[in-house]
């Protein structure tokens, strides 16, 4: 439909909400599985998520910079390149989405892109630089009351305690994640991608 109106704001918008949504469909089928076999597919969450930021610049080109759609295109193209396994790129812009969110004060992404960063510094081995992030996203969604994102944030901070074998902790936070992500319940109302994930860390300490 924006296609044929030629309205290119609400192309770029629809496109990034697909590459969140592709994010998430390959999270809770592959749990913490790399997305590299998916690079190359023209529906992937990268595909999606540059083709985003294309339209953002053309946008600004042909009208005006909007920012907001600035934050949320280089967002999830940083999360999509670390999905992919793909460090340098996911750094850069995911960086550039925090800086952007922080000039505008866009506090309803700056948690979502903390949580990518502290997900892409685990993965690069910079835990105390992973246990900033977290915290830093988790202080927002509790001022805020996100509580998917909270859910998220909990999670990074279980993955990051029982990296350091602190199981009392990481038990912890796996729970708070489990409450936060039920919500109001199944089938409908339960963040399943971290439910999934909370109750797959709380079964392996059990365990």
């Amino acid at each position: 439909m924006f296609v044929k109106q030629n309205h290119m704001q609400s192309q770029g918008v629809t496109l990034a909400y697909r590459a969140q949504k592709e994010l998430l469909v390959a999270r809770q089928a592959a749990g913490a599985g790399s997305l590299k076999s998916d690079i190359a597919d023209s529906n992937s969450p990268l595909a999606s998520a540059r083709h985003a930021l294309e339209l953002v610049d053309e946008f600004a080109r042909t009208h005006y910079p909007a920012e907001r759609d600035y934050v949320r295109a280089h967002w999830l193209l940083g999360a999509a390149h670390r999905a992919a396994g793909e460090h340098d790129p996911a750094e850069r812009h995911l960086q550039e989405a925090l800086e952007r969110c922080r000039r505008i004060n866009c506090v309803d992404h700056e948690a979502d892109i903390l949580i990518d960063l502290a997900r892409l510094h685990f993965a690069m081995g910079k835990a105390e630089e992973a246990q900033r992030c977290a915290e830093e996203a988790l202080l927002i969604t509790e001022r805020s009351g996100y509580v998917l994102r909270g859910a998220d944030a909990h999670l990074e901070l279980a993955k990051l305690a029982l990296a350091r074998q602190d199981k009392a902790v990481a038990k912890n936070h796996a729970q708070a994640a489990e409450k936060l992500a039920y919500c109001d319940g199944p089938p409908d109302y339960t963040y399943k991608a971290a439910y999934d994930e909370a109750q797959a860390m709380l079964k392996q300490l059990h365990g």
